[in-house]
């Protein structure tokens, strides 16, 4: 089956947690927060980077 990429424009508490469960289901993920620091610990799970919020919705 092929994986979907998912993505999470919002890197506060509610998106981090969905964001996290599906980072563990093996789904690629894309994490934006305008504080980027609030997306880092999504990054180091694997989460791509989106700089802007523009990125986070082409990707």
């Amino acid at each position: 089956m092929t994986r979907r990429h998912r993505d999470r424009c919002r890197a506060g508490l509610d998106g981090t947690a969905i964001a996290d469960a599906i980072l563990r289901a093996g789904n690629p993920t894309t994490a934006w927060n305008r504080t980027p620091h609030q997306a880092a610990p999504l990054i180091s799970k694997g989460a791509i980077h989106a700089a802007a919020i523009e990125d986070a919705v082409r990707t």
